[in-house]
């Protein structure tokens, strides 16, 4: 899903900025300078949607989900290890990097046809 996700943002930022980046063309920028550029965009905005997404997880965990149990009149424990709040920002960067990587290849793969 978060594939996809990515996908789609990706999509939506070329259309938006497919003009500027032919520009950045002509002016003599090589793709690979692009890329780079590009990708300095995202990486912060990677970062803050992780960071964004995992805090907003914890604050249902903490405050909604007991207060719902509560007014519902369920007892259910609610413990989680601090240790796993890596996982998400791990496995988030690791999709941006296989997509990353994935466009890297393909470009590869359509210079040396």
């Amino acid at each position: 899903m978060s594939i996809i996700i990515i996908y789609l943002i990706t999509e939506i930022f070329v259309g938006r900025f497919k003009k500027f980046m032919n520009y950045m063309r002509v002016f003599g920028y090589s793709i690979s300078e692009i890329n780079k550029v590009f990708m300095w965009i995202f990486i912060p905005l990677t970062l803050f949607t992780t960071f964004l997404g995992v805090g907003f997880v914890f604050l249902m965990i903490y405050s909604i989900i007991p207060n719902i149990l509560v007014y519902l009149q369920i007892v259910l424990p609610l413990l989680i290890n601090f240790a796993y709040i890596p996982i998400p920002i791990i496995l988030s960067f690791s999709v941006f990097l296989t997509a990353y990587i994935i466009i890297i290849i393909l470009k590869f793969i359509k210079t040396k046809t």
